[in-house]
């Protein structure tokens, strides 16, 4: 259903951009005042549990993606080390998104913390992120000479 209606939506815009007339120029209005309300109707659908399970499958899933480039690429990208220790860090502090307990001294609960470990867990990122660029503008210099 949701894709039926950002297609709708596009379309009717994409329509009336091109063609302006009486009948796009009233789908067009028409899907665009609309879209809101469907956006209010998906928020009282929202399910959590869902929400969480999906979360969980795409950190997973990228992780064994990451994972297997590793194995395969370890002794080419010594750097890919950083990426790994990034996804150890998500799922040494996923505990703190996955399980609620009251706040700690009044102030800090659960998902309080999981923003915290955050900012921490992206310091692991950018060390990977800076020899990956590295590696490959050193890799792109050999190449042009």
């Amino acid at each position: 259903m949701n894709s039926i209606v950002w297609i709708l939506l596009f379309t009717s815009s994409t329509m009336f951009h091109a063609r302006d007339n009486v009948i796009t120029e009233f789908s067009d209005y028409h899907f665009a005042f609309g879209s809101p309300f469907y956006w209010v109707y998906l928020m009282f659908l929202f399910d959590y549990a869902f929400h969480m399970k999906l979360c969980t499958f795409s950190i997973v899933t990228s992780f064994s993606i990451w994972l297997i480039w590793c194995i395969f690429t370890f002794r080419k990208y010594k750097h890919c080390f950083w990426i790994l220790l990034f996804y150890g860090s998500i799922f040494a502090f996923s505990p703190f998104e996955l399980f609620d307990f009251p706040p700690l001294f009044g102030h800090f609960d659960a998902h309080s913390l999981w923003h915290a470990a955050n900012c921490l867990i992206v310091l692991s990122l950018t060390p990977f992120i800076i020899k990956d660029a590295n590696f490959y503008l050193v890799k792109s210099s050999f190449q042009t000479k």
